[in-house]
């Protein structure tokens, strides 16, 4: 019997090793690529996954034309509903999108929402940018 329990004591040890290592698969240097043009706003098709770490940062960008005034914030999906995680952003280098830590049990997926504003709300603008996930 003590044998018996031992292999018990060995599987459950391996398996919360195995969930611990993918609890953290989903670190800092996650990329986010976009790219859209939009009259009033869009929503990124690409996200990263998001638990702890807490800042988007902005690689490279591009905006035509690039006078235009364009807010960034980090956003996701609720029931559906787009709800934003961070506050907005001038679209501009450099940007770092502070995220709270997710606190749920999964990773959540972190779009971006791409806003035009000012003068540029109506008119059509293209965007396009690469971001990483990192931890402050």
């Amino acid at each position: 019997m003590k044998k018996k329990a031992r292999k018990i004591v060995v599987c459950v040890m391996v398996v919360m090793s195995i969930f611990a290592v993918c609890s953290t698969a989903f670190a800092a240097g996650e990329t986010l690529n976009h790219s859209g043009t939009a009259k009033n706003s869009y929503y990124t098709t690409n996200s990263v996954p998001q638990k702890t770490d807490t800042r988007l940062h902005l690689n490279s960008h591009t905006k035509n034309p690039s006078a235009a005034t364009v807010k960034v914030s980090a956003v996701w999906k609720v029931n559906g509903a787009w709800k934003e995680a961070s506050t907005r952003y001038d679209f501009a280098y450099p940007c770092n999108i502070a995220i709270p830590i997710f606190t749920g049990t999964d990773p959540r997926d972190i779009h971006l929402w791409i806003i035009n504003s000012g003068s540029y709300v109506g008119k059509s603008v293209s965007t396009s940018g690469n971001w990483t996930l990192y931890k402050n």
